[in-house]
C-alpha cells in the first residue's frame, strides 16, 4: 500500500466482493497487533471480528452497503493477534465491482462510555421509583388532614354541631372552598412532577369573569390584609364571559392575586381589570412592586423557578410551579399567560382566555 496510507492515524482495508481483504494499510495491522498486513491480506474480515460483530456485520452492515452504497459510524468488536477485544468505528464506502473500502477508528473508551451510559440510566430510573413513592407518601399525607377540613366545615355548617348563624356559615363556606381548592390545586402539583407537564382534565363552559373574580376575592382578601397591600378592582366589562374551567380559571387567578400580594411592599396596591379584546377577554393583574428584570420575565414561567423580587424571604415561600402551572392552564384553555414589566415599576401579568358566545 501506498506509504502515505500506511502513516494515517486510522485503519484501512479493501475488500473485495467476498468480504476478503485485498489490501490495508499498516495502522490496521498494528491496532490489531500484528507485525505486518501480510496476517490480514488474503482472510475475509470477519475471521479478526468477535462472535456478536460477525452476526451484526453479515446481518446488518453488508446489506446497508449492498443497499446504500455507504455505512457510517458502524460500532464492532475486532479481535487482537492474541484474541482481545478491540473496540472500533467502522466508516465503509461500496465501489465499483462491489469492492468496499473501509475506514476503522480505535475507539477503546466506548464500552467504557456505554457502561456509564448504563448506569446513569439506572440510577435515573432508581431516582425516578424514589420519587413516585416521595410522591405518593406526600400525596396521602397531604389529602388526609384536607379531606377532614372539607368534611368538618360541611357538618359544622349543616348545624350537627349546633346552630350557626349567617355570618358563620358564611365563614364556613370560605374553609370548605379554600379546602377543595387546596385539594385541587396539591393532585395538580402531584400530576406536575410526575409528569413533567400538567395532563389534566378541562371541562369548557360559559364563565361571567365577575362571578369567578369574586370567588378568588373571598379566597385571598385575607392575604392583602395579611400583607398590608391595598386590592382594588377597576371598572370593568361586567358582563364579559369567558370559555374556561372554572376551577382551573380561579386556580390562576388566586395564584397571580397571591404572588402580587406577596411581592407588593406595605402600602402598595393590586389592581384587577379586564377588558374583551377581539375574540379574547384579556384579565390585568397590576401590582407596583419591584418589578421582574428583563432576563428573568420568561424564566419565571419555567418549574420550579423563584425570583427574589423583594427582601422579605418569608413572603416568599413557596415551591416555584405556580406560574409555570398556570400558563399551562391558560394554554389548555386556549388561552395565554404573559407578563409585562419594568424593573423597579411593578409587573402586569395578562390572562387571555376566549370570549365566550353568546
Amino acid at each position: 500500500m501506498d506509504g502515505l496510507l500506511d502513516n494515517v492515524p486510522c485503519g484501512i482495508a479493501r475488500l473485495d466482493a467476498s468480504d476478503v481483504v485485498v489490501v490495508a494499510n499498516t495502522t490496521l495491522a498494528e491496532m490489531l497487533g500484528h507485525g505486518s498486513t501480510d496476517a490480514l491480506i488474503g482472510q475475509p474480515l470477519t475471521a479478526f471480528m468477535d462472535p456478536a460483530s460477525r452476526v451484526f456485520h453479515q446481518t446488518h452492515t453488508r446489506p446497508l452497503l449492498r443497499l446504500q452504497g455507504a455505512v457510517n459510524e458502524v460500532y464492532l468488536r475486532l479481535l487482537s493477534a492474541t484474541g482481545e477485544p478491540v473496540p472500533v468505528i467502522v466508516n465503509a464506502r461500496r465501489g465499483a465491482g462491489d469492492v468496499v473500502d473501509y475506514a476503522i477508528l480505535a475507539a477503546p473508551l466506548r464500552s467504557d462510555y456505554e457502561n456509564e451510559l448504563l448506569q446513569a440510566r439506572r440510577d435515573a430510573e432508581e431516582a425516578s421509583r424514589a420519587k413516585e413513592r416521595f410522591l405518593s407518601t406526600m400525596s396521602h399525607e397531604f389529602r388526609t388532614p384536607l379531606n377532614a377540613i372539607i368534611g368538618f366545615s360541611d357538618l359544622l355548617g349543616a348545624g350537627h354541631a349546633g346552630e350557626v348563624n349567617t355570618e358563620q356559615k358564611a365563614q364556613l363556606g370560605y374553609i370548605h372552598e379554600a379546602g377543595r381548592y387546596l385539594n385541587t390545586l396539591v393532585n395538580d402539583i402531584l400530576g406536575y412532577t410526575r409528569m413533567g407537564t400538567t395532563d389534566l382534565a378541562i371541562n369548557l363552559v360559559r364563565l361571567p369573569v365577575a362571578t369567578i373574580l369574586a370567588r378568588v376575592e373571598a379566597l385571598v382578601g385575607q392575604e392583602f390584609t395579611r400583607c398590608g397591600v391595598d386590592y382594588r378592582r377597576e371598572e370593568s366589562d361586567a358582563d364579559a364571559c369567558v370559555t374556561a374551567d372554572p376551577d382551573r380559571m380561579q386556580q390562576i387567578l388566586v395564584n397571580l392575586l397571591g404572588n402580587a400580594a406577596k411581592f407588593t411592599p406595605p402600602g402598595g396596591a393590586v389592581t384587577v381589570r379586564w377588558a374583551v379584546q377581539g375574540r379574547q377577554v384579556l384579565i390585568h393583574v397590576a401590582d407596583n412592586g419591584p418589578g421582574i428584570p428583563a432576563a428573568d420575565r420568561n424564566r419565571i414561567f419555567q418549574p420550579f423557578t423563584q425570583l427574589n423580587r423583594d427582601d422579605n424571604a418569608a413572603r416568599r415561600r413557596g415551591v416555584g410551579l405556580g406560574l409555570a402551572i398556570s400558563r399551562e392552564l391558560a394554554q389548555a384553555m386556549e388561552g395565554d399567560l404573559t407578563v409585562v414589566s419594568e424593573e423597579g415599576e411593578g409587573a402586569t401579568f395578562t390572562l387571555s382566555l376566549p370570549l365566550a358566545p353568546d
